[in-house]
């Protein structure tokens, strides 16, 4: 049975999903408001310098890993469904004084509204990167993270244009493979 609403659906879930993981001792606001990162050690090493440079994180939530970007200097862009992750985004923003444009939009219909390229984009979704081959292409980014998972394995899924894959993607991408 094909769902003709999803976008309704997948918003109302997680609107109501929001003010849960808001509170949760797992996404830990309070110190994230006073200065630690939300990002693993594998994102900031295969990643390495962001700043100045464009990013797209797609699926992201209420921003904490956009943010997390922005303090390292990269200019962010963070896209979710759910209203009430980007009024919590938005909020987060002015509250640590940490610039970023935060949309709400189902993220196939953000190809209408957001025309622009980026030097990186991000999907960290637990959903198999549904999105991230449509959107990469799309975003015109050089480099791409996106996370997996498959039954109890975890891994990062690096993508990265042939012509600019540095000498320690590979070794990171296996230790990736090892941090779960």
């Amino acid at each position: 049975m094909l769902v003709k609403d999803y976008a309704a659906i997948n918003r109302k879930w997680w609107n109501n999903a929001t003010p849960a993981h808001a509170g949760s001792k797992f996404y830990d606001i309070p110190r994230f408001i006073k200065g630690k990162t939300s990002l693993q050690s594998i994102e900031i090493d295969e990643l390495g310098k962001v700043r100045g440079k464009t990013l797209l994180h797609l699926l992201c939530h209420f921003g904490m890993d956009t943010l997390s970007w922005a303090r390292k200097g990269a200019i962010t862009t963070g896209v979710d469904i759910s209203d009430s992750s980007i009024r919590l985004a938005k909020k987060l923003s002015r509250q640590t004084g940490i610039p970023s444009t935060f949309i709400c939009s189902d993220i196939y219909e953000l190809p209408k509204i957001l025309d622009k390229k980026f030097d990186i984009t991000i999907d960290l979704s637990i959903e198999n990167n549904l999105f991230n081959n449509y959107l990469i292409r799309f975003s015109h980014s050089d480099f791409s993270i996106g996370f997996e998972k498959h039954n109890s394995d975890k891994y990062y899924n690096f993508q990265v244009k042939p012509e600019i894959i540095s000498e320690n993607s590979y070794k990171n991408l296996l230790n990736s493979i090892r941090m779960f």
